[in-house]
């Protein structure tokens, strides 16, 4: 599966890795399990790590994606990308969630973790450190 998550409780964070070519039904799916996932709530933060994914998403099912997304207006949602490519296609979904959330995209891991208000100590204790911005 091209798409897995992790809930951090303590950080009030979903973790979210992309990976391989990913489509419409793998973030439709993903929208899915956070939802019924009993420790989520759609006012979370989201680092959103797509730096080894391919999108197979086009411009209008970055439209329903958006639509359909757990997450509420309150939240705070990180997007991380390492290509060109996925950068357009990031802040195409970046321009059309404006009701699930302020969501950003990022090429620098230490950039998206200060958007997301996540500091050193706490980067480091849950394998967020710099040293992976390579």
């Amino acid at each position: 599966m091209p798409v897995k998550y992790r809930i951090v409780k303590e950080l009030d964070l979903v973790w979210t890795t992309w990976d391989g070519v990913v489509t419409v039904e793998d973030g439709l799916r993903h929208n899915a399990l956070l939802r019924a996932d009993p420790d989520f709530h759609p006012g979370m933060r989201q680092l959103s790590d797509a730096r080894g994914a391919e999108s197979a998403v086009s411009e209008p099912d970055i439209r329903g994606l958006a639509r359909r997304s757990a997450f509420g207006p309150e939240s705070r949602r990180a997007i991380l990308v390492s290509d060109d490519a996925l950068f357009g296609v990031s802040r195409m979904y970046e321009s059309r969630a404006q009701t699930a959330g302020e969501v950003r995209v990022f090429r620098r891991l230490s950039e998206a973790l200060d958007w997301l208000e996540i500091d050193g100590p706490t980067r480091q204790s849950y394998g967020l450190s710099d040293d992976a911005d390579s």
